[in-house]
C-alpha cells in the first residue's frame, strides 16, 4: 500500500479516505443497532392490527 499512497501528506488519499469511512460509520452502526432491534416475524397473511383494532367505527385517513 505504500507505494501507492503517500502517509506524509496531511491532506493527502490515505487521509481522504479515512476521513470518508470516519463520516460513514456512524450511519452504519446505526443501521447494524436498528436490525438487532427490529422483530421479524414470519407471517402467511398480512398484520392488520392496527385496522383490526380501531373498534370506534371512525374511519381515519392518514
Amino acid at each position: 500500500v505504500k507505494r501507492y499512497f503517500e502517509y506524509e501528506d496531511p491532506n493527502g488519499t490515505v487521509h481522504e479516505i479515512w476521513r470518508q469511512v470516519s463520516l460513514k460509520l456512524p450511519h452504519i452502526k446505526l443501521i447494524m443497532n436498528r436490525d438487532k432491534r427490529l422483530v421479524k416475524r414470519d407471517l402467511t397473511e398480512p398484520d392488520c392490527s392496527c385496522l383490526c383494532s380501531n373498534q370506534s367505527g371512525i374511519h381515519t385517513t392518514l
